[in-house]
């Protein structure tokens, strides 16, 4: 299998040229590449269409059709011109690029390593021109962290991997479906014939992911899920969002289950969103202590953050 590693340099990434880092292919030379944003400005307006884009268009995908049409076309443009910045800027990356592609795109890998805020650009979306998909469609694209982790997540040794899906619906019948997207995943899994037994959260609150990870290891010990898998809406908010939305009781962030409530804070964080108590309340965790593992969840403007099960 030939190995396409892109990785970050320890200290270089988000200042004013860029993001700085390296390109290897097949633990060869390092080259050098600067990768910045292929948004044109004002770049935060795309990013908002694309939140739109996956957030909001596939619970009316019948409305907005020419918006959705633009979206589409800016997530092929933004792949193209990463595509450029990394492979097309040196003639000598751009050899060895074409050199793995002749034993076939299904035995490619592709790396990407750094920080957790190394992943905020839309690897997904890489795509040479010349090839009729995106990469991500064609070879396989890990993402590695580099960074020490100071919980070490604990794995026991299985013939069959353990999923947990947590599908959150805060908005009720408003939302996306809870089978658009899990339902897939789960029909995939089964065609393949895979050895994998997948769980579903019921309800989908904090409190029920909190009783459900405790039962199952008095059940069956510690280390029993591989992977928790966190079908769920994320936003990064500033805390004035939630003073406004207290009246409407659209956040639960007070009186929560199992932790404090949110205090005020500065500038913005990143949640992700189980759902309320109540029916159309969601629950913003920043921070879930619960099982034992570290896990990464992509918010919905592209950010990077760390939630920690415990």
């Amino acid at each position: 299998m030939a190995v396409i590693r892109i990785q970050e340099l320890a200290g270089q990434s988000d200042n004013s040229n860029g993001s700085q880092a390296t390109i290897s292919f097949d633990n060869g030379p390092q080259y050098p590449i600067t990768i910045s944003d292929p948004f044109s400005e004002p770049s935060q307006a795309q990013e908002e269409l694309l939140e739109w884009y996956f957030e909001e268009h596939l619970v009316r995908p019948y409305l907005d059709q020419i918006k959705a049409q633009q979206a589409a076309a800016s997530i092929s443009t933004y792949g193209e011109q990463l595509f450029h910045q990394i492979f097309r800027v040196n003639p000598d990356v751009y050899s060895e690029y074409k050199t793995c592609l002749q034993a076939g795109m299904n035995t490619l890998q592709i790396e990407i390593a750094g920080s957790p805020s190394f992943p905020r650009w839309h690897w997904e979306a890489l795509a040479d021109p010349q090839l009729p998909q995106p990469l991500v469609l064609q070879a396989t694209m890990i993402r590695k962290n580099l960074q020490p982790s100071h919980l070490k997540a604990s794995l026991r040794q299985s013939p069959i991997i353990n999923v947990l899906v947590v599908t959150a619906r805060p908005s009720g019948k408003q939302d996306v479906g809870y089978r658009t997207i899990s339902r897939p995943l789960v029909e995939e899994l089964h065609r393949a014939n895979l050895p994998v037994q997948v769980d579903n959260l019921r309800p989908r609150t904090y409190k029920a992911l909190a009783d459900h990870l405790r039962e199952t290891t008095n059940r069956h010990g510690v280390g029993y899920y591989h992977v928790i898998h966190f079908d769920v809406h994320g936003s990064v908010l500033p805390y004035n969002q939630f003073q406004q939305a207290a009246t409407s009781n659209r956040y639960l962030f007070q009186q929560r289950y199992g932790r404090s409530d949110i205090k005020p804070y500065e500038g913005m964080k990143a949640f992700l969103f189980l759902e309320g108590e109540q029916e159309h309340q969601a629950d913003p965790v920043d921070l879930i202590r619960a099982a034992g593992a570290v896990i990464y969840q992509r918010t919905a403007r592209g950010s990077k953050t760390i939630q920690r099960l415990q």
